[in-house]
């Protein structure tokens, strides 16, 4: 963990940060009062954490989690930072290695459905990609496209990864596996309080950092609604170029991904990587990031609804 970024390991200290958190769910006051927290070094008379907050704090900082405070942190600004500004979460439960956040990253990102197509080329591209560390792989932790493309990340030479959760911190559930012998490679990310409930809203946040953190996107196998519609959003909000596999006719999602690069105008890669494609996406790292616009809520809404 680099010392220059605010994060509290210890389970006093959590246990205030969790009762902060659930006392103030809005995020202009909860960032008021974390920011007096942080500045009266945890010493703040006026939080006073319950039996079951301190309880809480407890196992979150055996299983390892550790609280991040992003606001105090302004000098080496993670890409989430940059990109989202004073819409930041003031607040990120994390576990695993802090720092990846500060490494070039792809999202891979796609249908909780895959079929053979699907599958093969996201483990080819996650590997080639995250092969001798070259970029690490974001996504969202969820079955299917997301969960190979982690995994495939991990067992490539010198792979990283980082996922995002949909849910609180002590609820957090891998669907890939993680072999001990990687434990600098990982990072799990939440911006939801412990002992709060997964809604809907949940992946539409998740997402959002997703797309945040990412510096280009590969989109594996989509249909032409879902959650990784959602995440392309604000991949395009962000200014971001997303790149999309092209798919052969008998793939699942052929018309949809054949509707994006044509209507969207996405650029398109093969579903076999040539080191061309894998170029492609790795320069796509090097792009300058630009100011944020808002989400085009209507992005794509004159599809067809029956593909």
């Amino acid at each position: 963990m680099t010392k220059d970024y605010r994060t509290y390991w210890r389970s006093e200290d959590l246990a205030a940060i969790i009762h902060i958190q659930r006392a103030n769910p809005r995020q202009t006051t909860l960032s008021h009062k974390l920011n007096r927290f942080a500045l009266t070094s945890c010493d703040n008379e006026d939080v006073t954490p319950t039996e079951q907050e301190k309880s809480m704090a407890d196992k979150l900082a055996k299983a390892s989690w550790y609280a991040w405070l992003p606001f105090h942190d302004t000098a080496d600004p993670t890409r989430m930072q940059q990109t989202l500004g004073n819409t930041m979460p003031p607040l990120l439960w994390c576990i695993g290695n802090f720092e990846l956040l500060l490494r070039p990253a792809v999202a891979i990102i796609g249908t909780r459905h895959p079929d053979t197509f699907g599958m093969d080329s996201v483990r080819q591209y996650a590997t080639q990609l995250a092969q001798g560390g070259k970029r690490v792989i974001i996504s969202g932790n969820a079955m299917g496209i997301d969960s190979i493309a982690h995994q495939s990340a991990l067992e490539a030479e010198e792979g990283c990864t980082i996922f995002f959760f949909p849910t609180a911190p002590e609820n957090a559930r891998l669907h890939f596996s993680i072999p001990e012998e990687v434990s600098t490679r990982w990072l799990g990310i939440t911006p939801f309080a412990p002992a709060t409930n997964l809604i809907a809203w949940n992946f539409l946040k998740r997402n959002e950092l997703v797309a945040a953190q990412a510096q280009t996107a590969l989109i594996g196998q989509t249909d032409i609604k879902g959650g990784t519609i959602n995440t392309l959003k604000y991949l395009q909000s962000y200014h971001r170029t997303p790149v999309i596999l092209d798919l052969p006719p008998e793939a699942f999602g052929a018309t949809a991904h054949q509707i994006l690069i044509k209507t969207g105008k996405l650029a398109h890669v093969a579903t076999t990587p040539t080191s061309d494609d894998i170029e492609k996406l790795l320069a796509l790292t090097d792009a300058k990031i630009d100011n944020r616009t808002e989400i085009q809520q209507d992005l794509y809404s004159d599809f067809p609804e029956d593909l």
